[in-house]
C-alpha cells in the first residue's frame, strides 16, 4: 500500500477579491519526486506558504504535517555576512545539535556538494552555482523526511542551471526522501520529478499530470527519444489545456 506523506483536497485561496488558489487538490507519495509546473505568478510559491504553515487558507483540506521539513526559497536567501559553515548550520543550531557534532556532518557533505575547501568562504566571494549548492546542502542537512523546492534555478543562467539539475536530478536519486519542488521549466520537471502536476494561470487550478517514468541515464540526456517524448507529452497537454 502507498503511503502518502500529504494530502490536499478543495484547496481555495483569496486576498479578497483576489482569487489565487482555486479548488486544488493532489496527493503525493511518501519518497516520491513530483512537480508543481506553472506559469510565473500563477500562486505556487503562495500554495508552498500554505503547506509549511506559514499562511492560510481560505478553505479546503490539508493532511500532513511539515514543522521539520526542508524549504528552499526562491534565490536561496544566504546570509552574507555568514559563511558558508555558518549559513548551512544553521537549521542544526535550531534544532540545538552539538556544535562539534553539526561541523562533522556539514564537512562530510561538502565534498558532495561541489563545496570542498569552501567552508570558510562568503556568499558574496562565491558564483551563483555555488550559492545555490549551498542553500541546498542547508535544507538537505537536516534529514527532514521531505524537501520543498521552490524554483531552485530560477536565478541562475542556462548554462549554470542546466548543469545544476542534473546534479540535482543524482543527488534526489540518492536521497530517500520526498520532493516537492515548483517550476515554471517544463524541462526541469522531466530532469527532476516522478510526477508532474500541471497548474493554470492564476487563479492556479490543476490542468492535469503526467507521470515520467525515465531512468537517471534518460532524465540527464536532454537529446534522448525518452526524454524528447516525455516534454512533448507535457507540452502537449499544455497547449490542448488538459489530459493525460
Amino acid at each position: 500500500m502507498v503511503s502518502m506523506i500529504l494530502e490536499v483536497e478543495g484547496l481555495w485561496k483569496e486576498y479578497g477579491s483576489l482569487h489565487v488558489l482555486r479548488d486544488l487538490s493532489f496527493s503525493v507519495a511518501r519518497g516520491e519526486s513530483v512537480a508543481l509546473l506553472g506559469p510565473s505568478g500563477c500562486g505556487k510559491t503562495t500554495l508552498f506558504r500554505i503547506l509549511l504553515r506559514k499562511e492560510g487558507y481560505t478553505r479546503g483540506t490539508i493532511r500532513g504535517t511539515f514543522d521539520a521539513a526542508g524549504y528552499l526559497p526562491q534565490g536561496g536567501c544566504l546570509f552574507p555576512w555568514k559563511t558558508v559553515m555558518e549559513n548551512v548550520e544553521l537549521p542544526l543550531q535550531i534544532q540545538r545539535v552539538d556544535r562539534a557534532i553539526r561541523r562533522d556532518r556539514i564537512e562530510a557533505q561538502l565534498s558532495t556538494f561541489g563545496l570542498a575547501g569552501f567552508s570558510d568562504t562568503y556568499p558574496h566571494e562565491l558564483s551563483g552555482g555555488m550559492k545555490q549548492r549551498v542553500a541546498l546542502l542547508r535544507t538537505i542537512i537536516t534529514g527532514a523526511p521531505i524537501l520543498f523546492l521552490d524554483e531552485p534555478f530560477g536565478a541562475l543562467d542556462t548554462i549554470t542551471r542546466h548543469r545544476l539539475q542534473i546534479w540535482l536530478a543524482e543527488i534526489i536519486a540518492d536521497l530517500d526522501r520526498t520532493t516537492l519542488f515548483v517550476t515554471h521549466d517544463i524541462e526541469e520537471a522531466v530532469l527532476l520529478a516522478q510526477r508532474v502536476i500541471i497548474l493554470t494561470e492564476r487563479p492556479a487550478g490543476i490542468l492535469g499530470e503526467q507521470k515520467i517514468d525515465l531512468g537517471t541515464d534518460k532524465r540527464t540526456n536532454r537529446m534522448s527519444r525518452a526524454f524528447m517524448h516525455a516534454k512533448e507529452t507535457l507540452l502537449t497537454m499544455i497547449e490542448e489545456g488538459g489530459g493525460s
